[in-house]
């Protein structure tokens, strides 16, 4: 098993506190990286505060600082604004990755001057992590190996195969659920609405209620009464299967088990 860092408790309290300033926690009817979700924590409203920004950077740094880097890569897109601010605070390089290469001029998937051998990938959150793998490919390429990856948020969900296979280590400033605890201790969701939120994300298998609407329309019910928003709220459930589907984004319970409540 390869360990990992993330942060303090101290840290913790500060990353949760500032998603909370963000109003990062949204509902509705979302398709995030791992699957359709009535709730999803939008780590990317962080970037457009400075403060919130600045804690995000700070806290990121004490982790990089610990770590046998010397080049640090922002993932396409969350990760290009984390990477130049950690580059500020930790003295690193940095270049950004796309997805693909450049289709015309530099035809390269590296926007920046490659400099070191051991670089840490940078991106906003993770769920299983799939396709990082891609973007230590075009490093590979350009004589640099992945060693680490640090994001802000890290759902808790099994990771896949590939950085157990490369050696390549997965930190995060925090999981879901140290944000759900927090948001739940410092009152600003209650008891009733963490324990719903708790019940889907728990045993990191949140495709087995994809399909239970009535559990979704309960925490939508709950989520309104405490003041929020509900994204998408029109949208038919079933246009809301048939999207994430053909988006690639839907994903089968592993035992091919649906959970419903009675």
């Amino acid at each position: 098993m390869i360990s990992y860092l993330e942060s303090d408790t101290e840290g913790k309290k500060r990353i949760c506190q500032a998603l909370i300033d963000a109003k990062a926690l949204i509902f509705g009817k979302i398709i995030p990286s791992i699957n359709t979700s009535p709730f999803y924590v939008e780590t990317r409203w962080l970037f457009s505060n400075p403060q919130t920004l600045k804690v995000i950077t700070e806290e990121m740094g004490k982790i990089v600082k610990q770590l046998d880097v010397n080049l640090i890569a922002g993932c396409e897109f969350a990760g290009v604004p984390l990477a130049s601010t950690l580059s500020l605070e930790t003295n690193l390089p940095a270049v950004y990755l796309r997805k693909k290469p450049k289709e015309y001029g530099s035809k390269s998937a590296i926007v920046g001057k490659v400099s070191g051998s051991r670089a840490l990938l940078v991106d906003d959150a993770s769920g299983r992590g799939v396709g990082k793998e891609q973007f230590a490919k075009h490093l590979e390429d350009a004589g640099v190996k992945v060693t680490d990856m640090v994001v802000i948020y890290w759902t808790g969900h099994p990771l896949v195969p590939w950085y157990q296979e490369h050696g390549v280590r997965h930190h995060q400033l925090i999981k879901f659920e140290d944000f759900a605890h927090y948001a739940r201790d410092v009152g600003y969701i209650s008891p009733r609405l963490h324990g719903m939120i708790w019940d889907w994300w728990k045993d990191y298998n949140i495709e087995k209620r994809a399909f239970d609407f009535k559990r979704w329309d309960m925490v939508f019910t709950q989520a309104k009464a405490e003041g929020f928003e509900i994204f998408n709220e029109q949208q038919p459930y079933e246009e809301l299967v048939a999207d994430s589907k053909r988006l690639g984004k839907w994903i089968e319970p592993p035992d091919g088990e649906y959970e419903y409540l009675n």
